[in-house]
This record gives structure tokens, C-alpha cells and sequence, in this order.
């Protein structure tokens, strides 16, 4: 045993400064950093233009849906306008004819004293006569009342009570005219024609919507496919995000 007071063994002395490490040296082996490297990254920043993309294209599609609503109530708002714009003139037509109708009969019926007047005076009944033809001249004015304020006298084929009253033309005449009609007959299948195309965008934006949709199911299953396989996923999400962006486009300045 060592006594108390000799000393121990020496310890080896010992640097107190720490070796720094030696830096490694890349090797050839190591992967590069990119589109393909950090590929979780770039996934998530595809699925999010596609999935924005997608949401603006959306309400693009609703306001196209809207305007296609919008257009078929109007078009069936006019096409009431015009059945009552015909329904009118066909009535004021209606009208003048049993106006022209009552002329007639009001002519004949003055025809009627007129020669019965022609024969009382051959018969040398002068008063009975004079009496006639005074009744023929008061059904004459009820006759001229008819023609100067319930009908077109323009429209009969002659004054006397044998005349007709042409219908057709009377009515083509009545629709002529602008104040008349407020709404063309042909306005209500040019605005039902607008909603179609209206629908039709829609639905080819709705088209535009589902590719890249399909793009992001896509993308979501790169995630999960060997590394081979990322670089021709990319490629064709990129090229189908820019294919339904033109479509988008070329369909809008379509309409």
C-alpha cells in the first residue's frame, strides 16, 4: 500500500482545446436539390394553383349558370309580351270588323230606303218619299260614323254595303307599327339563343373544373409513386393546368 503522503501515479496530460471535426466531402451519390428533390414541397404548391385555379373557375361557372337563368326568364317574359302584343292587335282587328260589319248593314239598310224612296216617288207619293229618304240620309250618317271612328275605311273594298273589310292586312298594319310593338317577334328566340350559349359555357367551364380536379387526384398519388414516375407527373400537370387554363379563357371570350 502507498503511504498518505507519496504521490500517485502521473495522469497524461490532455488538450483542453476540442479538434474541430473535419468537414466530409459531398459525394458523387448525393441527391440534387430541385423541383424533383424537394418533391412533398412542390406537390403542395401544384395542388394549391390547381386548387385555386379550380375555385376561381367555379364562380366563373355560377355567374355563366346565373346569366343563363337570367336570360331564359327574360325570354319568357317577352314571349308573354309578344303574345300579348299579337292578342291585342288580333281584338282591335276583331273589333273594326264587326264595326265594318255594322257599316255594312247600316249602307244596306239605307240602300234599302233609298229605293224604296226611288219607288214611292214613281208611284207620286212625293211626301211618303221625302219621309225615305230622310231615314235613308240618318242611317247614312250612323253608317259614316262607324267608318270615320271604328275602323280603317282605307281597309274596305268599296263604299257600298257589299264592301269586305281585309282582316289580314289591317292587322300586318297594326303590328308595323313601333309603338305597338315594344318587343320584336323575333327577341324572344334571339335571348333564348343567348341562354343556350350561356348554358353551354357553363357546362364547358364545369369540363375546365373537372380536369383539374382530375389533376389533383394526380398530384395526390404522385405523393405515393416511385421517383421515376415524378418527373412525367409533374410535366403533365403543368400541361394539363395550362390546357384548362386556355380553355377557360378561349370559352369566356367565346361568349
Amino acid at each position: 500500500m502507498e503511504s498518505l503522503g507519496e504521490p500517485g501515479p502521473a495522469t497524461p496530460p490532455h488538450d483542453s482545446a476540442i479538434e474541430a471535426p473535419k468537414p466530409q466531402a459531398t459525394t458523387a451519390h448525393e441527391p440534387r436539390r430541385g423541383l424533383l428533390g424537394d418533391w412533398e414541397r412542390t406537390v403542395a404548391v401544384v395542388i394549391g394553383l390547381v386548387t385555386l385555379t379550380a375555385a376561381l373557375l367555379t364562380y366563373v361557372a355560377v355567374l355563366q349558370d346565373d346569366a343563363s337563368s337570367d336570360a331564359r326568364g327574360q325570354a319568357t317574359l317577352e314571349t308573354l309580351q309578344v303574345q300579348r302584343q299579337e292578342l291585342v292587335g288580333a281584338v282591335r282587328v276583331q273589333g273594326e270588323e264587326a264595326a265594318a260589319d255594322r257599316h255594312r248593314g247600316a249602307l244596306a239598310e239605307a240602300e234599302a230606303l233609298e229605293a224604296e224612296a226611288g219607288a214611292e216617288e214613281s208611284a207620286g207619293h212625293h211626301e211618303r218619299a221625302g219621309q225615305l229618304r230622310a231615314q235613308a240620309r240618318e242611317v247614312r250618317y250612323v253608317a259614316d260614323s262607324f267608318k270615320e271612328t271604328a275602323f280603317d275605311p282605307g281597309r274596305m273594298s268599296g263604299p257600298t254595303s257589299t264592301g269586305t273589310y281585309d282582316t289580314a292586312r289591317r292587322l300586318d298594319t297594326i303590328e308595323g307599327y313601333d309603338a305597338f310593338q315594344a318587343i320584336q317577334p323575333d327577341q324572344p328566340a334571339h335571348t333564348a339563343k343567348v341562354a343556350d350559349d350561356r348554358h353551354d359555357q357553363s357546362v364547358r367551364t364545369l369540363l375546365c373544373i373537372l380536369l383539374l380536379l382530375l389533376l389533383a387526384v394526380l398530384l395526390t398519388l404522385g405523393r405515393i409513386l416511385p421517383a421515376r414516375t415524378r418527373g412525367p407527373v409533374l410535366v403533365l400537370s403543368v400541361l394539363g393546368w395550362l390546357a384548362a387554363c386556355a380553355g377557360a379563357v378561349v370559352n369566356a371570350m367565346a361568349g
